[in-house]
């Protein structure tokens, strides 16, 4: 009796991680620019290159995903951030993606944790 309330134990908390539903904003470098080194005559002078900006142009991505993989992901524009507008819309965005790319969630009318 003991190993069938494990074994039915341990079922439930696997069908428990198939509802969770994770998300996580990174910053993206996408001017990645290189110096470049060039060979140069003795007694000639060298071409200075700048040094590129450490802290160059950046991009957002915000993405969303579960066991199965990614459901939703969005890359903001130049610099911009999450504000709570932004943040408000992306959920309707990850929801209606919800519902066109995991249908069991809506089937089963299983609460999705965020």
């Amino acid at each position: 009796m003991q190993i069938k309330y494990k074994f039915n134990s341990q079922f439930e908390f696997f069908c428990f991680l198939d509802q969770i539903v994770t998300g996580d904003e990174k910053w993206i470098r996408y001017d990645n620019s290189k110096r470049r080194k060039a060979w140069v005559k003795p007694c000639e002078p060298s071409t200075s290159t700048a040094k590129p900006n450490i802290h160059g142009s950046k991009l957002m991505l915000c993405i969303w995903w579960d066991q199965l993989g990614v459901i939703y992901y969005e890359l903001l524009k130049l610099n911009e951030t999450i504000t709570a507008d932004r943040y408000r819309r992306q959920l309707i965005k990850l929801n209606q993606a919800l519902k066109d790319k995991r249908p069991q969630y809506a089937k089963r009318h299983d609460k999705v944790i965020l």
